[in-house]
C-alpha cells in the first residue's frame, strides 16, 4: 500500500511540476516574458597569475582563482541608454583584459568606451563598414579595416589615420583573401590579417593582390530572391593571391615591407611578435605544404633571417599561436611532428640553438597541488596569450643547451602546449628516445592525474621524476 501511495504522490508531483513549467505563447513564439534560456558565466581571459575575468549577472568581475572571490570590474547599467540600442555592453567587438577600454560596432561604425572618461564616444561615421576592430596593447588606439585599407583611430578623440591607400576589390590590406581565411588563418580570424606590436605603435599586416585569382560564382540564397556573388577562388593548378607582409606605423608615417618576392606559388603569413617588439616572425610554406621556413624579421628595415626549416614527405601544418611561442631571450618554442610524433622544440636566438633536440616532457609546476586543483584551466592559447602580456617583465625563463627548463614563463607555455600534444594523437603518449612509451602528461597532473610528492624549486624536467616500465629509472638530461 505504501509503495502505491508513494507512486501516486510522485505522479501528482510530476503533474504539478509540469503545470508550473507550461510555456506561454509569448515565451515560445514571441520571445517575450521570462527568458527560457540563461547564459552561463563567461570566464576568461586571465588578468594576472592569480585572477581571471568573468561575466555573469549582467556585469564583469575579477575572480580570484584560488578562493573564487569576485570583485566588480565593470557594471554597464549606468551606460545602457548611451549610444545605439543594439550595443551589447558585455559583448564588445574588442576590449582590454581589465574592461577599462571597450570597442563596439553598431550600424557599421565604431564606438569606444573608456572607463577613465566614463562615456561612450563615436569614432567613425562612414558610408562603408568598419571591420575587425582591434585595440592596441596600450589601449590608446583601435585598428580596423575599411574598403580594403587599414586604419588606426585614437580612442581619446581625433580623426582616424588611413595607413594604406591602394585597397579595393583586388587589393586587400589587413583583410584576408578567401583562401587565406578558409585554409590558413581560419574562420575564427573573421578575415582579420593584422596584429598590433607590443608597443602599440606598429601594426604587422598582410597585403593580398587577388587580381591573378579566377572568379567563381557562388549563389547566396538569403532574402527573397538571393544574389550571385563572384568569389576569388583558386582551384588546384590556378594562381593563388600574391601576398606581402608589411609593418605600418600607427601614426601614419609609412609602411616597411618585408623583403620577400611577391609570388603566388607559396603561402606567406605573419606569425608573431617577439615579446619586446624588436623582431617579428613570418612563416613561408610551399604550395605543396611539404616545406616550411621560419624567418625572423626586423620591423624597422624589413630584412629577414632564416632561423628554421622543415621538410616532410607528406605535408606540414601551419604554425599558429598554439604551436609557436617567442621567448624573451630571443629563441622560440614550436611544435612539430617531423619525426612522426608531436614534440616541443626550441630554436635558439642565433637560429641554431637545438632545433633537433626536443623538450621531451612538460616541466613540473612550482605551485602546490591544492592551488593547481583550485585554478580553472584556461582555453587553448589563453596561457600563451598571458605569456605575451607578461613577456619582458623580468619573469625567469631559460632553456639551456641540454634542454633544461627553468621555472618561469616557459612553464606556462608548456602548460598551454601540453593539451595540444595530447590532442594531436589518438594516444596521448610520447616516446622516450624511441624506447618504451610513457604518458608524461598524466604524470604532471596537467589533466588532474598523479602528482609527485616533492616538486623541485628550480628547473627540472619530468623525466627526473618518472619511472619507466619495469621499474627502470632513466635520466635523459645528458642526451
Amino acid at each position: 500500500m505504501s509503495k502505491r501511495f508513494l507512486l501516486l504522490w510522485l505522479c501528482a508531483a510530476a503533474l504539478h511540476a509540469g503545470e508550473a513549467r507550461r510555456l506561454t505563447f509569448e515565451q515560445a513564439f514571441l520571445f517575450r516574458g521570462e527568458p527560457l534560456l540563461r547564459m552561463l558565466p563567461d570566464a576568461g581571459p586571465w588578468l594576472d597569475d592569480a585572477s581571471y575575468a568573468e561575466t555573469r549577472d549582467g556585469k564583469a568581475w575579477r575572480v580570484d582563482a584560488r578562493s573564487g572571490r569576485a570583485r566588480l570590474l565593470f557594471d554597464p547599467a549606468p551606460f545602457k541608454d548611451a549610444g545605439p540600442k543594439e550595443l551589447d555592453w558585455l559583448r564588445p567587438a574588442d576590449r582590454s583584459a581589465d574592461w577599462s577600454s571597450l570597442v563596439f560596432v553598431a550600424g557599421d561604425d565604431l564606438y569606444a568606451f573608456r572607463r577613465s572618461a566614463g562615456k561612450l564616444a563615436r569614432l567613425t561615421e562612414t558610408a562603408g563598414a568598419e571591420q575587425n576592430p582591434l585595440l592596441s596593447p596600450d589601449g590608446r588606439r583601435v585598428a580596423y579595416t575599411l574598403g580594403g585599407d587599414l586604419y588606426a583611430a585614437p580612442l581619446d578623440g581625433g580623426a582616424p589615420v588611413r595607413l594604406t591607400r591602394d585597397g579595393g576589390d583586388d587589393i586587400l590590406n589587413g583583410y584576408a583573401s578567401w583562401v587565406y581565411y578558409e585554409e590558413i588563418l581560419g574562420r575564427a580570424s573573421r578575415y582579420r590579417a593584422f596584429e598590433w606590436g607590443p608597443d602599440g605603435r606598429t601594426i604587422a599586416f598582410l597585403r593580398f593582390d587577388q587580381s591573378p585569382v579566377p572568379r567563381f560564382p557562388l549563389f547566396d540564397a538569403t532574402g527573397t530572391y538571393g544574389r550571385l556573388e563572384m568569389q576569388r577562388y583558386p582551384k588546384p593548378g590556378f594562381p593563388n593571391p600574391m601576398v606581402k607582409v608589411g609593418f605600418a606605423d600607427a601614426a601614419g608615417n609609412g609602411t616597411v615591407w618585408v623583403d620577400f618576392a611577391g609570388s603566388g606559388d607559396h603561402y606567406l603569413t605573419f606569425l608573431a611578435w617577439s615579446p619586446r617588439g624588436d623582431k617579428a616572425y613570418v612563416q613561408w610554406l610551399s604550395r605543396g605544404q611539404d616545406e616550411l621556413r621560419l624567418y625572423e624579421c626586423a620591423p624597422a628595415t624589413g630584412r629577414t633571417r632564416l632561423i628554421y626549416t622543415e621538410k616532410q614527405r607528406s605535408w606540414i601544418d601551419f604554425l599558429d599561436s598554439d604551436r609557436f611561442v617567442p621567448l624573451a631571450d630571443g629563441g622560440v618554442l614550436l611544435l612539430s611532428d617531423k619525426d612522426g610524433w608531436t614534440h616541443i622544440y626550441r630554436v635558439g636566438a642565433d637560429g641554431r640553438g637545438c632545433p633537433d633536440r626536443r623538450l621531451q616532457h612538460a616541466p613540473l609546476l612550482p605551485e602546490p597541488a591544492a592551488q593547481r586543483e583550485a585554478a580553472p584551466f584556461p582555453r587553448q592559447g589563453a596561457v600563451v596569450a598571458q605569456l605575451h602580456e607578461h613577456a619582458g617583465q623580468g619573469l625567469g625563463q631559460r632553456v639551456d643547451g641540454r634542454g633544461h627548463v627553468a621555472l618561469g614563463e616557459v612553464d606556462l607555455v608548456l602548460l598551454a602546449l601540453a593539451p595540444v600534444v595530447a590532442q594531436e594523437r589518438e594516444e596521448a603518449r610520447l616516446d622516450v628516445q624511441r624506447r618504451e612509451p610513457v604518458d608524461p602528461v598524466g604524470q604532471v597532473a596537467l589533466l588532474g592525474e598523479q602528482v609527485p610528492d616533492e616538486l623541485p624549486t628550480e628547473g627540472g624536467l619530468l623525466e627526473e621524476a618518472v619511472e619507466l616500465p619495469g621499474g627502470e629509472h632513466e635520466d635523459l638530461r645528458g642526451h
